[in-house]
């Protein structure tokens, strides 16, 4: 066990965002309810503000939610700010912990 220098922030994606992605692709099946697998963002470990975390982080993570769907950035939703972020998506843990549980060396 190898522990990372790297925190972590937890997505997990609201009714909106999946109303989006069922205007791309209709046979799009997922709700909000459906406890889908959320996505796990490996931030600096060192912080001490969740609020400053989030707003540091935020408009990378809506890229990146956007771009699993599309890279067709016209399609994107007009506002990419702060507000539609959390009627998109839930942050539900932030922290500063994560241990490498494998023997094989981290790859990118």
């Amino acid at each position: 066990m190898r522990l990372l220098n790297r925190g972590y922030i937890m997505v997990h994606h609201r009714q909106a965002y999946w109303d989006w992605v069922k205007g791309i692709d209709e046979e799009c099946i997922f709700n909000e309810d459906d406890n889908c697998e959320p996505t796990l963002y490996l931030i600096n470990e060192d912080f001490f503000d969740d609020e400053i975390i989030v707003e540091q982080y935020f408009k990378k993570i809506f890229k990146s939610e956007l771009l699993s769907v599309t890279e067709n950035e016209s399609i994107w939703p007009e506002k990419i700010d702060i507000a539609t972020f959390e009627l998109w998506f839930i942050i539900s843990f932030i922290g500063s912990t994560v241990i490498d549980l494998e023997k094989s060396d981290i790859t990118y």
